[in-house]
């Protein structure tokens, strides 16, 4: 069994819920765990996630970290703000050359079209 824990760099949780207990059982498979974001200040946030407990150590956590460090930010906006723009993150040309494909950093409005 352990303990997953989602720490922040705040003196309040970010996440509901922050931890859970995962017994041996539940460890057996591909185990997902579901938080949401709590309703928190307009601000920068720094979080990672941290395993305790007697089996820990058997364990690997994979959660998405954009810039590939321990941690991950989290950034929340005021509500009337405009997000950031996505920012470029490849563009490939088809083998023919008859199309391109753009990959962003964050999702886009797609140029206000409807495709």
């Amino acid at each position: 069994s352990f303990t997953l824990s989602i720490k922040s760099n705040t003196s309040f949780s970010l996440f509901s819920p922050s931890e859970y207990f995962v017994t041996k059982d539940q460890s057996r498979s591909n185990l997902v765990l579901y938080s949401s974001v709590r309703s928190v200040p307009v601000g920068v946030y720094a979080y990672w996630i941290q395993l305790t407990g007697p089996s820990a150590e058997e364990y690997i956590v994979e959660a998405p970290s954009p810039s590939g460090k321990s941690s991950s930010i989290l950034s929340v906006i005021a509500i009337n703000q405009e997000p950031p723009s996505p920012i470029l993150s490849s563009a490939v040309y088809s083998s023919d050359g008859s199309f391109v494909t753009l990959t962003f950093d964050s999702l886009t409005n797609k140029g206000r079209t409807s495709t």
